[in-house]
């Protein structure tokens, strides 16, 4: 007898069918995956911008509450914001004339105090660690025709001498977790307040500029934009 191979049914379909839709079934899938982790990461991206704006306010509330501190005590004439956010004291009230010597004044006694204090209540609490680089004290002079090495030892010590008048009067900052946080830089003549050669500018740019720097360029940014509202 003769083997006769049965006729196909005529209900079936293309033999292709069923793989187009386990295609589909697997694109679909994909595709859900990218919307998924996409929903995520941008989920993460806002909460962490949230955050860091906090961060941002909060050690902008805190630089507002150091100054405001100091102005009280000693007067705007002595301590201001920079247009650029930073806390500025004028040089001459500090040091002698063209030396890193600080003055052995009550106000200057004032000043260092209440700043050390205000410095150790900032780098030991979490939240601002967590979005703080850096401290940074920069010194810097006025142009009177003297070398440019000149400027740049002059304002690089009279920065050193603030860091360490900072770390004598407020023990926290001595200790190696919290020093971390402080830098000193000179700026020499190079980047004046204000330009101009009279004797009440070079008054201006004989200073000492305390910068807050933030670990990421984000929160500067949004800080900057905080501090020109």
């Amino acid at each position: 007898m003769s083997w006769r191979r049965p006729a196909p049914h005529a209900d079936e379909g293309p033999g292709y069918w069923p793989t187009f839709v386990d295609i589909m079934s697997v694109v679909v899938m994909v595709v859900l995956f990218v919307l998924i982790v996409s929903f995520v990461q941008t989920a993460v991206q806002i909460e962490h911008r949230v955050s860091g704006r906090q961060v941002v306010q909060d050690i902008f509330d805190r630089r507002l509450e150091i100054t405001r501190a100091l102005e009280e005590a000693l007067g705007k004439d002595v301590v201001s914001i920079s247009s650029d956010g930073n806390i500025t004291f004028k040089g001459d009230v500090l040091f002698f004339p063209d030396s890193a010597e600080l003055r052995n004044t009550a106000e200057v006694e004032t000043l260092m105090t209440r700043l050390a204090n205000s410095i150790g209540n900032v780098v030991e609490q979490q939240k601002f660690r967590d979005g703080l680089q850096m401290i940074l004290v920069e010194g810097h002079t006025a142009e009177d025709g003297q070398p440019a090495y000149t400027h740049w030892s002059l304002s690089a010590e009279r920065a050193r001498r603030i860091i360490l008048k900072l770390q004598e009067k407020d023990a926290r900052l001595r200790e190696a977790d919290n020093a971390q946080f402080l830098g000193a830089a000179g700026r020499a003549h190079y980047r004046p307040a204000v330009p101009g050669a009279t004797e009440a500018e070079k008054a201006k740019n004989r200073r000492v500029e305390i910068r807050m720097v933030l670990k990421d360029e984000g929160l500067r940014d949004a800080l900057l934009e905080a501090l020109t509202r």
